[in-house]
């Protein structure tokens, strides 16, 4: 995983949880653990069912509690030793196998989902200044995501790559978002960028 996947997942979870304000960051990335993604074919997927959650948040505890992560990372074909998994477990693991050498990165992408949130209402007042005629009530949840992220990122954390960040969220939108969304996203990061005192 690579600084440019993290942001994905920091926007996926922030997409996700302006549907589902009831999860924390935190349990919608167990969520997309489960799921392999947040999204399908047809665009950004429902989470689990509170059941559905409950069982296979204990198929994870208990492959994590049994198995380090080189194990997880290490078995190829859902079987590790004598253990058989079930189909949903074999998902489980395939995940946390992905997941496993790449930690530091999605604690990256869980705490800019979390700053996000608590950030949302500078950021929002943010994307109000720079774009008057298109305020944040009024974009669409895949491009307030984006930006919410992108903002937060140049603004609270340390030594950010604002280039690569504005890259990053122009690529989000063109995959995510309508066909205009991209520019839009381009030229609100770039024209806040250019109004910092020093550019980050």
């Amino acid at each position: 995983m690579r600084r440019t996947d993290a942001r994905e997942l920091a926007f996926l979870l922030t997409f996700d949880g302006l549907f589902n304000p009831e999860f924390s960051a935190d349990e919608l990335y167990e969520l997309a653990l489960f799921a392999g993604s947040p999204s399908d074919d047809e665009g950004i997927r429902d989470v689990f069912t509170a059941d559905s959650m409950a069982e296979l948040m204990n198929s994870a505890s208990e492959l994590s509690k049994y198995y380090s992560d080189k194990e997880l990372e290490a078995f190829p074909d859902g079987n590790v030793g004598e253990l058989s998994l079930s189909p949903e477990s074999k998902q489980v693991a395939e995940q946390l196998r992905a997941f496993a050498v790449n930690k530091n990165l999605v604690r990256y992408a869980i705490r800019l989902a979390k700053e996000s949130d608590a950030h949302a209402g500078e950021t929002d007042a943010i994307i109000n200044r720079f774009s008057p005629k298109r305020p944040s009530h009024r974009l669409s949840k895949v491009t307030l995501s984006i930006l919410r992220c992108a903002i937060c990122e140049i603004n609270h954390f340390p030594e950010p790559l604002t280039a690569e960040i504005i890259n990053d969220s122009v690529n989000l939108a063109k995959t995510y978002g309508d066909d205009n969304d991209y520019r839009f996203i381009n030229g609100l990061l770039g024209s806040y960028v250019r109004s910092l005192p020093t550019e980050k």
